[in-house]
Order: structure tokens, then C-alpha cells, then sequence
């Protein structure tokens, strides 16, 4: 089952959050031995989006006819049937070539390898410029870019909401893909409120600004905590001089001041 991936709020009429696949495994592909280039590669475009937990547009394959036969029979390969295994599918991406099973009679004759380089692509959070150790980050120092899957690292985030509140475990340098190891979530700044000591957060009841982001966009009003959080963590605000007065989840800034981020749907 595939879960939209866009919600449209009626803030402003921005998206305000978008919703994570869930996890689904690759199925074996199979075709007759006649089938045509362009739906053998919607198949397999689907299908590896599914197992990587993409869309087929984040799919990319090379070196397939656009149209016509997909080549086998005219290189001599008999078969009533093909068929491409899930294992292949779930290793796809940087592949110049996929395993293809010539069935006959539902029985497996023979293996060849079809020349198509397999590339799929995800959106990662980088680092515009040098960021130091221990800085808090925030929306201007950061940039959503899409990259081959096979070039970064496992636990790559893959959204804005998932870095910023949170502060850098070591010095960045431009262009760095982050991960959750080169981040710790900020701790709280002790400060002196009326003469007592307390960390820096927001409480039930205060009033804070929430700016909503979606892209180079900002939008800056007024709301009502419904939580008590510190800074990084993420709490229920009531809108109040929005044109909604809906509740909405954001994350922790400082003391005065809380952030929605939506992803550019471009």
C-alpha cells in the first residue's frame, strides 16, 4: 500500500507535512518473453521504487530501447517468459546490468544479462556553506539536494524537520550529506528567568512566534504552546493570528520562538 506523500493544509494553502511510505518489500517481476521496452521498464521502475521506498520518477534507467521489443529475442534468447527477482531489485541501484531469468514452461532455462544502468535517487540535507561544532542549525544554512542513493551514507536525512533544532557534533564543511552520527539534539542553555535558573524551552501556556517555512518562503505569526519542551524537541502549538486556528506540530527554536517546516513539493 502506497501512502500519499503530500498533504495540503489549509495554512496559507502550503503542505505542512509530508507522510513516510511504509516499508514494503520487492515482489518477483514477470513478463511474457515478447513484452515491449516500455512497459517492461515501468515495471521495474515501480517495483525498485517500492522496494527503496521511492517514487518510480526517482527511478532512472539507461540504456533501454523507448519503445519496440526489449532486445532479447533479437539476441537469439528463447523463452515463453521472463522474470526478475526480487534480490536484484533490491540491489538495483548503481547496477550497469540486470539478471534476467528466461522461463520455459514456468521452468528457469537460463540467465543473461541485460545492459541497463539502474540509478535511483533521494532527496538529501546538505550543508551550503562551513558550519562549526556545536552550532544550532537553522533553515538558512541547510539545502534539500537529490543524490544517487549508492553515494551516501546509511542514515542519511532526508528532510529539513529532521536536522534543524538539532546542533552539529563536529566541525561540517560545505556540501556535507548529514547523517544522524554528525548531530546531537541541542541541550538546554541554562538562563536566569526573575532570579531562578531554568533551561531554555517553552512551557504550557506560553504564547511564541511560529514561523512556517517551505523553501525560500517564511511565514511569521503568532501561537499558543500546548506542551512544555526543550529546545529540539517537538511540541503542539495552537495558530492564533493565522488565518487557522487548527494545532499544529512544531519544533523547539529558543524561548520566544518555534518552527514548522514543510517540504518544497517541487
Amino acid at each position: 500500500m502506497r501512502v500519499p506523500a503530500l498533504i495540503t493544509a489549509p495554512l496559507l494553502g502550503l503542505a505542512v507535512w509530508l507522510l513516510a511510505g511504509l516499508p514494503v518489500l520487492a515482489e518477483d517481476l514477470l513478463w511474457p518473453s515478447n513484452v515491449d521496452a516500455a512497459t517492461f521498464a515501468q515495471g521495474v521502475r515501480e517495483e525498485i521504487g517500492r522496494a527503496y521506498k521511492v517514487s518510480a520518477d526517482a527511478v532512472t534507467l539507461e540504456g533501454l530501447p523507448a519503445h519496440g521489443p526489449l532486445g532479447l529475442q533479437s539476441a537469439g534468447v528463447a523463452g515463453d517468459a521472463l522474470r526478475l527477482r526480487d534480490q536484484a531489485l533490491r540491489s538495483a541501484s548503481g547496477r550497469s546490468s540486470l539478471p534476467i531469468d528466461i522461463l520455459e514452461g514456468g521452468k528457469l532455462k537460463r540467465i543473461v544479462s541485460l545492459p541497463v544502468r539502474v540509478t535511483v535517487w533521494s532527496n538529501v540535507v546538505v550543508t551550503r556553506g562551513q558550519i562549526p561544532r556545536g552550532t544550532l542549525l537553522v533553515p538558512e544554512q541547510l539545502v534539500v539536494e537529490r543524490r544517487a542513493v549508492q553515494t551516501v551514507q546509511r542514515g542519511a536525512l532526508t528532510s529539513l524537520a529532521s536536522a534543524l533544532g538539532q546542533t552539529t557534533a563536529m566541525d561540517l564543511a560545505p556540501k556535507t550529506v548529514l547523517a544522524g552520527y554528525l548531530l546531537k539534539v541541542a541541550t538546554a542553555i541554562p538562563v536566569s528567568v526573575g532570579g531562578a535558573t531554568r533551561g531554555e524551552g517553552v512551557r504550557v501556556g506560553t504564547e511564541v512566534t511560529v514561523r512556517v517555512q517551505s523553501g525560500e518562503l517564511s511565514l511569521v505569526g503568532k501561537g499558543r504552546v500546548l506542551d512544555s519542551g526543550d529546545i529540539g524537541k517537538e511540541v503542539r502549538v495552537r495558530l492564533l493570528n493565522f488565518p487557522s486556528s487548527k494545532v499544529v506540530k512544531a519544533r523547539v527554536f529558543s524561548a520566544q520562538e518555534v518552527r514548522v517546516v514543510m517540504e518544497d513539493p517541487s
